[in-house]
């Protein structure tokens, strides 16, 4: 809170802001600012692009290549200790599931730096530090646009087909964006504190992988629980303690050409609601913070 004080004459007075109460800016006003900004965000998403060299065609295409090798690798991994017995389309499978989780992954390792590398902005601008890692989520967003490209092109080739259940797919990316944003903001005040969170996150993204069904299916996640003590009954729910399980269902059930269940509607309007109001307090309460620490 914003507290005066007497300078020289009484009628002289300044206002004196603390770097750090505690409390949150007025919401409505903060979101409002951040709009009418929105032509910076997006420049600065660009900015963060070009750095990569998306500009240029091997920079956007290692954008693709990246996760489409890592992709290439798992496969050949789950294969062999599979002794080959894999379904049909699981290529298609494993490499949407690693592209949609590159997504909020790309948005989190973006956002862990956004803040601290924007230390010389931070010091000579006044403006809502919760640009930084919005743009760093829509830097993550343009590159996810692009695997999808490659995605359905695999996914045609190896008998896929499309149908109307693929209208499910535009409100989920909606609602994984609110979510990458909401973990973006988190990573990025994290790293404010201890700066240490940069070299940590990328094993922490791994396991996160390595816990979600990217490599297996959910059903093998549920029994995985099942098989650690979890009762029966809750196991299911359980696995909907990840983020990630909501958005991987709808994604690999709307290319079956099967409708999400509830639960899997509900878990991403969920997950798009608490990150965002996780990482949205601990970010707005200290971002008066961030130029005297970065």
């Amino acid at each position: 809170m914003p507290s005066t004080a007497t300078i020289g004459r009484g009628d002289r007075r300044v206002t004196v802001h603390t770097a750090h109460d505690g409390t949150l800016p007025p919401v409505g006003p903060y979101i409002a600012e951040v709009w009418r900004r929105r032509r910076f965000v997006l420049s600065m998403a660009e900015t963060q692009l070009k750095a990569a060299n998306y500009d240029t065609f091997f920079g956007q295409l290692w954008q693709v290549l990246n996760p489409l090798l890592l992709a290439m690798v798992y496969y050949f991994i789950v294969s062999v200790l599979s002794g080959g017995n894999q379904p049909p389309g699981f290529l298609s499978y494993l490499v949407g599931g690693l592209f949609l989780y590159y997504y909020p992954r790309s948005a989190m390792g973006a956002g862990a730096g956004s803040v601290v590398g924007g230390g010389g902005l931070l010091l000579n601008a006044a403006f809502p530090r919760a640009i930084l890692p919005l743009s760093a989520t829509l830097s993550a967003g343009y590159n996810y646009v692009n695997t999808l490209v490659v995605f359905f092109v695999i996914f045609l080739i190896e008998g896929g087909s499309l149908h109307f259940q693929l209208l499910w797919l535009p409100p989920m990316v909606v609602l994984l964006t609110v979510m990458s944003f909401g973990l973006a903001m988190l990573s990025g005040v994290s790293t404010v504190y201890f700066r240490d969170t940069s070299s940590f996150l990328p094993y922490a993204l791994r396991i996160w992988m390595y816990v979600s069904p990217v490599l297996f299916t959910y059903d093998d996640l549920v029994a995985q629980i099942d098989r650690m003590g979890a009762p029966a009954a809750w196991a299911p729910y359980i696995a909907y303690l990840n983020p990630l399980v909501p958005f991987l269902n709808t994604w690999h059930k709307s290319l079956e050409g099967v409708n999400p269940s509830q639960l899997d509607v509900l878990g991403m309007i969920v997950w798009a609601l608490v990150m965002p109001l996780i990482g949205g307090y601990f970010f707005l309460s200290r971002e008066r913070e961030f130029a005297v620490r970065v």
